[in-house]
């Protein structure tokens, strides 16, 4: 993790905060998608719903979304929601994305830290992902940030 002087503020992200920053979130989105699908062609359409998806979730108040800055400027986001499994309390991180350039500099880390302070807050005691088995920088990140694989998806393209 690189040392800077700048702190790296991480705060709630409300619906004025998600529209000041539609651009970017809309930009990181998209860099996500095509990097955990890779395959997968006109990606630029789901990456416009998230975006209409976590202003409508941050409305109805279903939706965490945390925003990482740095003198002011935006750097990334986790994008979680509450949600039952099997009768356990949980928050499912639904995106994490950070500014390429600004990747390295523990933004990821900061963000899951302050997540989890949340998650413990509310009593709930589990948070988790999906993530793409061919993205393994981001396995390596959440192995070493203490999640553990539970289940594997499977997939069998038809035709």
């Amino acid at each position: 993790m690189k040392e800077n002087n700048n702190p790296i503020v991480i705060k709630v992200l409300d619906e004025m905060d998600l529209c000041n920053h539609k651009d970017i979130l809309i930009k990181l989105l998209l860099e996500n998608y095509k990097l955990n699908f890779p395959d997968y062609k006109n990606l630029d359409r789901f990456a416009n719903a998230n975006y209409v998806d976590m202003v409508r979730f941050t409305a109805d108040k279903s939706a965490i979304i945390l925003g990482a800055y740095e003198n002011n400027q935006f750097l990334g986001f986790i994008w979680g929601y509450r949600k039952e499994f099997l009768n356990e309390k949980r928050i499912h991180i639904d995106h994490i994305v950070v500014q390429s350039q600004s990747r390295g500099k523990g933004i990821g880390t900061k963000l899951i830290n302050q997540l989890e302070d949340i998650a413990k807050k509310e009593g709930i005691q589990c948070i988790d992902l999906v993530t793409s088995l061919n993205n393994e920088n981001t396995v390596q990140f959440y192995n070493s940030k203490g999640f553990s694989m539970t289940r594997v998806q499977f997939e069998k393209k038809l035709g």
